[in-house]
């Protein structure tokens, strides 16, 4: 009894000592997982790699243990609140934008291509991952467009190949401060470029899958604090967490 009793007692101590000397903790498509030496990249994707037809292009890593994502939509809210205050007139269209990111699920993304083809053949795309707490998405190729920011509410619209961007921003409801001439294309590798849109100046860029577009607020010289949630908000869509 004393022996069979001190070895469950050694099983229980090398589990808790396991996971307090964890230095990676990750969760794949909600599946957790847990490292005590740094795991490289391949590692980390082998037990799912292979489970479905992933579009790795889209694939993305977060790391949830910084807060940086969190601390920039608390900013974002604040700005958007203080202009409610200063413009009772638009004060709804700031309502609304604080509104659609308050219901994202973000965390800090980490700009790292997530291929598991690549990460088995390159030791460039397979590296170490460091200590810390992250979310691994594999995901499917999109099927929708997410489109947020300046307008009556954030919609997803159907993805379609070959499809200029203007298409997808003539199909919203846009506000009363609505810039009509630009939008912001956060890509799923996460870089942000602003595109013309208006008839005028506008060039068919063609929007790739997992792309979310930021209908901007209209800015001017009167209204500085427009130029600077723009940018904010597009910043902060980059962390914003989507599976498809």
């Amino acid at each position: 009894m004393v022996v069979r009793l001190s070895f469950i007692l050694a099983l229980i101590y090398s589990h808790f000592s396991f996971s307090a000397h964890a230095k990676v903790e990750i969760s794949v498509n909600n599946t957790a997982y847990s490292y005590s030496a740094n795991p490289r990249l391949a590692e980390i994707l082998a037990p799912m790699a292979l489970a479905d037809d992933w579009y790795w292009p889209q694939s993305k890593l977060f790391r949830t243990n910084t807060g940086k994502s969190q601390a920039l939509r608390s900013e974002i809210i604040e700005i958007l609140f203080q202009q409610k205050q200063n413009d009772g007139k638009h004060g709804l269209v700031y309502n609304d934008m604080s509104d659609q990111i308050i219901m994202w699920d973000i965390a800090d993304f980490v700009p790292l291509t997530i291929d598991f083809d690549l990460a088995r053949v390159s030791a460039e795309h397979n590296p170490l991952v460091e200590n810390g707490q992250y979310r691994i998405f594999l995901s499917k190729r999109a099927s929708s467009v997410y489109v947020f920011g300046a307008l009556e509410k954030d919609v997803n619209l159907p993805y379609k190949n070959d499809t200029c961007i203007e298409a997808f921003s003539a199909e919203v409801a846009y506000s009363d401060l609505a810039d009509k001439s630009h939008i912001y294309v956060i890509s799923a590798q996460g870089q942000i470029t602003k595109k013309p849109i208006a008839y005028w100046n506008t060039q068919c860029t063609l929007l790739m899958p997992g792309a979310m577009i930021y209908i901007p607020l209209r800015e001017s010289l009167f209204s500085p604090q427009h130029r600077i949630i723009n940018s904010k908000m597009a910043e902060l869509a980059v962390n914003r967490i989507t599976i498809q």
